[in-house]
């Protein structure tokens, strides 16, 4: 399974962390710590039904985010908290909204943020943290 659409972040040094949309609108992932995970040609899947490209950013080390469309428009949301995926590895967090363009992610220093366009076209933000 290829991704057609990738997000890459890194939240420490040698770390890379790859997200694609599959050809089946699901979220596949990879990294790299030094080498390949989970193999060099392999992704792992993480679910989702996604009408978007994934918006990837990191606010510490062993902290990812993800955004994206649903297949429903609506902002979906996982994270990474440095020992599991929430809400569950292929579950995801809705985070409500009809939107009419993907996501895009944004951090600071923490928490991280979304950003994206409203059915009225204005611009969205809005703060996610734990």
């Amino acid at each position: 399974m290829e991704p057609i659409a990738v997000s890459v972040v890194s939240w420490g040094p040698n770390r890379l962390d790859i997200f694609g949309l599959s050809t089946k609108n699901e979220l596949l992932h990879k990294w790299w710590n030094g080498s390949w995970g989970p193999s060099q040609t392999g992704w792992e899947s993480l679910g989702g039904t996604l009408g978007s490209a994934p918006a990837a950013v990191s606010w510490g080390p062993n902290r990812l985010d993800l955004f994206a469309l649903g297949d429903n428009n609506a902002v979906s949301h996982k994270w990474w908290d440095g020992s599991s995926w929430g809400p569950s590895t292929t579950g995801w967090e809705s985070l409500g909204g009809k939107w009419i363009s993907p996501s895009g992610g944004i951090v600071g220093r923490a928490p991280a943020g979304y950003f994206c366009a409203g059915n009225i076209k204005r611009h969205v933000a809005q703060v996610v943290g734990q």
